[in-house]
């Protein structure tokens, strides 16, 4: 028996909408560990912060510092990331989101958005 969307919690809506999403751009599939990794990116970003490798890779709560610094690699190969070299010190790379990343989230946001429009009182 299949119900219909409208009676979904929106939240189930959105999870819907956001699998579609990802499910439309499988070259770039992003596993739980890049996933996590690029949400605090992203978070850092709109806080005008700009992490060094090695605050990321110090996140062991996430994963060992192996793969996080190897996912970190990845998203850099998926596009999602950029180095860039501090002014103070060029050893130095901050990690920022690219404009693919920025797209991303704004897709996932505007499918939050829907899947709220949608929501019964």
């Amino acid at each position: 028996m299949s119900l219909s969307t409208k009676f979904l919690p929106a939240y189930l809506r959105f999870v819907q909408l956001a699998e579609s999403f990802d499910q439309m751009n499988l070259s770039s599939k992003l596993d739980h560990v890049e996933r996590e990794l690029l949400d605090r990116l992203i978070t850092a970003y709109y806080n005008n912060e700009f992490p060094l490798m090695g605050d990321l890779t110090a996140l062991k709560t996430i994963a060992s510092q192996a793969t996080l610094h190897a996912r970190i690699k990845s998203l850099i190969a998926k596009g999602f990331i950029d180095l860039v070299a501090d002014d103070d010190d060029s050893r130095k790379k901050h990690l920022v989101p690219t404009n693919l990343a920025l797209m991303f989230y704004q897709n996932l946001s505007d499918a939050l958005v829907k899947a709220g429009s949608n929501s019964i009182a």
